[in-house]
């Protein structure tokens, strides 16, 4: 049964080892952890079945990287590579300790978040700094194992402490034994299936890009294979945190939760993000400081993550930083390239930076399917070149797409605006504020082309409730900003402003 941690390192860094099992020490006394290293092989004992024993029984996997370690066939053959295999199965959950600078972005860990920032590694730290390393690694792997007094309890509500992690192998072997036969091989094969690995690698995908129902789900069905698997639990439990967050009905409940989790583990680039969305949501300072510290830590921890530039970029874009914005949106969309929301947001950057590229925009915009708001936006990047028609066809396919519920999926947290006010921001969520924006747009188009009655069929059609100004300012900003730049197009864009929009229509 799997209940103890390996630590795979090279002998050139046994006093890192040393120091690694000093802060462990608490959890060992207290038999909550056991350890193995090749010292505790025995004189006489055959070396290469002891490591296999070793490997049988690992739960947690930590390896101490250095160029010594990389140095190592020894530790590349027997050791690393039949790792790697066994947490791509979901045996073991592999956490790496950056503790002298090596190339490990030429190895497999490329793709593998590190217990610390890789950059920071333990070699570079001194006294105080270096024993809080240390600490956050030695709180990881009792994260992962599931020690009860690294875990603490679940968050309030649950109701339930950790499962302890040597509860699940036991009850299922007794499963198995009663049942005979070849029983045990097979039920060994489904814990050791491409099944795990193919959720969790799912679930991974769908947290780097905010996608917290979709990945707790993804965890949850690992966890309903393998219900002490330490990488689903502590997977879950961050997804389930953003999911509730993102509604925002809790805050109040989840973050004590949030900060908790985080206090665990500080430099999880996952919990980070959220960190910044709780502050953004709260918000805690006016100026967004709170939210800008957390996103940057974020992207520091893991510069790969795409919802960290995502949530950055949308911070730089309400205070008006458009070519930074650009960037962040550009890397998001980069890293995930077929994630709806990050095509939106840079799409929307590429209009508003300077020089804009309208032409790009619209194209990208164009390509999300089943988004109203994508469509508004790219009849924005129609306006600003003069292509009237296709800015009407983008807002006539917004309006059609806007009765079905499946574009809720793509218009995340709702739609957001400028207004003339820098300081405040037009944020649309209910169905009728979303069909008067949209059915404005339209008659400004349709004004635009010079069919005054298409455009006042349009205004009528749209609907909008009595306290529509903020709604109706918006739409004035968008012809101020993309129509009346165009010679051609600012008399009628005034004169639909002072119409429709000033006398109501």
């Amino acid at each position: 049964m799997r209940d103890q941690v390996f630590i795979s390192y090279s002998h050139e860094d046994g006093d890192y080892l040393a120091q690694l099992k000093k802060h462990l020490k608490p959890l060992v006394r207290a038999e909550q952890m056991g350890l193995w290293t090749d010292l505790d092989i025995e004189p006489g004992q055959e070396w290469f079945a002891e490591i296999k024993s070793a490997l049988d029984r690992a739960k947690v996997a930590v390896l101490l990287v250095t160029p010594d370690f990389w140095n190592s066939e020894f530790i590349e053959r027997h050791e690393f590579k039949p790792l790697l295999e066994l947490a791509r199965q979901g045996q073991v959950t592999l956490l790496w300790v950056p503790v002298r600078d090596s190339i490990w972005k030429e190895t497999p860990l490329e793709s593998r978040q590190a217990a610390l920032d890789p950059r920071k590694p333990i070699a570079k730290m001194v006294g105080a700094d270096r024993d809080s390393a240390w600490v956050e690694v030695a709180e990881r792997i009792g994260w992962a194992l599931g020690a009860e007094s690294a875990l603490g309890t679940e968050p309030a509500g649950s109701g339930s402490k950790p499962n302890a992690p040597w509860n699940w192998p036991r009850l299922r072997l007794t499963l198995a034994l009663t049942l005979g036969g070849g029983s045990l091989s097979i039920l060994i094969q489904l814990f050791s299936s491409p099944e795990i690995a193919g959720h969790l690698e799912k679930a991974r995908q769908r947290l780097d890009i905010g996608l917290y129902a979709d990945a707790a789900a993804e965890y949850q069905a690992v966890l309903e294979l393998v219900s002490g698997h330490a990488e689903a639990r502590f997977g879950k439990a961050k997804a389930d945190l953003g999911r509730r967050l993102a509604t925002g009905t809790d805050l109040e409940v989840v973050a004590p939760e949030l900060k908790t989790m985080h206090g665990r583990a500080p430099q999880d680039a996952d919990l980070l993000v959220l960190m910044g969305d709780r502050c953004y949501r709260e918000k805690i300072q006016e100026d967004r400081d709170c939210a800008w510290q957390y996103y940057q830590a974020a992207l520091a921890s893991d510069p790969r993550l795409p919802e960290a530039h995502y949530r950055y970029a949308v911070l730089l874009n309400e205070v008006g930083q458009f070519g930074e914005a650009a960037i962040e949106f550009h890397k998001a969309h980069e890293l995930a390239p077929e994630t709806p929301h990050y095509m939106l947001g840079y799409g929307v950057a590429l209009m508003k930076r300077q020089p804009a590229d309208y032409g790009a925009a619209s194209l990208l915009l164009e390509q999300i399917e089943d988004s109203p708001l994508a469509r508004l936006e790219a009849a924005k990047a129609r306006w600003a070149v003069g292509d009237i028609g296709d800015a009407a066809r983008d807002q006539a396919k917004a309006i059609e797409w806007l009765p079905n519920p499946a574009t809720s999926a793509t218009d995340r947290a709702g739609w957001k605006f400028g207004l003339s006010d820098k300081t405040r921001i037009l944020h649309l969520t209910s169905a009728a504020g979303k069909r008067c924006y949209a059915g404005l747009a339209l008659a400004a188009s349709r004004f635009l082309q010079g069919d005054q009655a298409a455009s006042e069929a349009a205004f009528r059609q749209a609907a909008c409730p009595a306290d529509a100004r903020d709604i109706k300012a918006a739409i004035a900003v968008d012809l101020e900003t993309y129509a009346e730049p165009r010679p051609k197009l600012a008399e009628r864009s005034q004169a639909f402003r002072r119409r429709l929009l000033d006398e109501g229509g």
